[in-house]
């Protein structure tokens, strides 16, 4: 039987080098940063609880990267959500990595009993209205058992030290606990949002605590509405206009610099609550859900475009040639940490 005849040789491919990183992260434009030099929070016992607990779960060179990461404003698009605080951080790779920091949520029946017991003073109600979390309020959720500080939180990153963007089982890489610091600082500066994070915005908050007290006490007044803090706008303290009437239109900060992330509002469909039920009682469509199903699509589509993230679910611009060879010892891996 004749042999088969050899099979021609196949050519070697050339030898491909991995692509050397830069040596600092890429710096990022309009990204959020600490606001103070000092990581430390003692005056919001949230914000400082919030750091402690993700702090105890990194070593110490993962802490000192992503102390440099914070400050220098890697955090592009965060976003608040209830059980929930999502980012996309910066590094030294070509796209951003895709962070997720994950917590349980309050229950609903620990919300009511924390209202009834809130709406008997009206010393609770009088902080949150001014934008303030005191100790009576953090030690109150305490007495229930349900800690306004999560009890742990699961950290997801795309990165190799991460869980590749997983369910949210990874260790703390630096970009995760880069995420949990801007938070921290976040939480600082505006306390409330600390309920949106367990699972009820501050201004539905306070809303059902004004109910519960207006049909305990028979309130005939309204409760003044929530303003909440906006960094870079509400907390600026303004010169008298006549000192300052030839640089009026002068812009204190170029608009492209400023921390402006978009993300969903804290109460859905504020515009259509606002106007109450469609006048047109005989049309053929419901015209608010129309409404509020648009208003949804377009929301959705630019949430998408301001995380990165394409059509398929797909990633833009994330080149997956490096991993952060961080770990939760403060190893280094094969060096190529980013």
């Amino acid at each position: 039987m004749p042999a088969e005849p050899a099979k021609p040789a196949q050519p070697r491919k050339p030898f491909q080098r991995r692509p050397t990183l830069p040596a600092n992260p890429r710096r990022v434009r309009g990204g959020v940063k600490l606001s103070r030099a000092e990581l430390a929070y003692p005056e919001c016992p949230a914000a400082q609880g919030w750091l402690d607990l993700a702090l105890a779960s990194a070593g110490e060179q993962v802490r000192a990267d992503a102390l440099e990461y914070a400050r220098a404003g890697q955090v592009k698009g965060l976003d608040l959500g209830p059980g929930h605080v999502a980012a996309a951080v910066q590094g030294r790779a070509q796209g951003p990595y895709k962070v997720r920091l994950a917590f349980d949520l309050i229950d609903e029946d620990v919300w009511v009993r924390a209202i009834e017991a809130m709406g008997e003073q009206a010393r609770f109600a009088a902080s949150l209205i001014s934008g303030r979390l005191t100790n009576d309020v953090m030690t109150l959720f305490d007495s229930l058992d349900a800690p306004l500080t999560p009890e742990s939180i699961a950290p997801s990153c795309t990165c190799a030290a991460g869980d590749g963007g997983g369910d949210g089982d990874g260790s703390w890489c630096k970009h995760a606990l880069c995420l949990a610091m801007v938070t921290a600082d976040r939480l600082a500066a505006e306390p409330l949002v600390v309920f949106l994070l367990r699972g009820m915005p501050a201004l539905e908050l306070i809303e059902r605590l004004h109910d519960k007290r207006s049909a305990h006490f028979d309130l005939a007044s309204p409760m003044p509405a929530y303003s909440p803090v906006v960094r870079g706008a509400s907390d600026i303290v303004f010169a008298p206009l006549e000192e300052c009437v030839g640089e009026f239109w002068d812009a204190p900060t170029d608009p492209r610099e400023l921390d402006l992330p978009v993300q969903p509002p804290e109460v859905s469909h504020p515009l259509l609550r606002r106007l109450g039920p469609s006048p047109f009682k005989d049309g053929r469509f419901p015209l608010v859900g129309l409404l509020a199903s648009c208003y949804e699509s377009i929301s959705e589509a630019v949430l998408r475009e301001e995380r990165g993230v394409n059509g398929d679910g797909g990633e833009d611009g994330d080149s997956g040639e490096d991993g952060d060879g961080g770990n939760g010892d403060g190893g280094n891996g094969d060096g190529e940490d980013d």
